[in-house]
């Protein structure tokens, strides 16, 4: 997921896309656990990055909305 794509979101719609990608991540190392392998290992890392860049870019709204304190 891009950055410009996150921008364009709603904050709701980007706090309920984090719960979804905490999930799919959870799903992901639970079949890795499982499996001892994916088909796809680098759905991981970037929903790892995914999850970081949402998270950064509401921290970032958060602290502009306060003022930048």
């Amino acid at each position: 997921m891009k950055m410009k794509d996150i921008r364009e979101k709603q904050e709701a719609e980007l706090i309920s896309l984090e719960e979804e990608l905490r999930r799919d991540l959870f799903e992901l190392l639970n079949e890795k656990r499982i499996n001892r392998s994916l088909e796809k290992p680098h759905l991981i890392r970037q929903t790892r990055r995914s999850i970081a860049k949402i998270k950064t870019f509401l921290n970032e709204k958060k602290t502009t909305s306060e003022g930048g304190k």
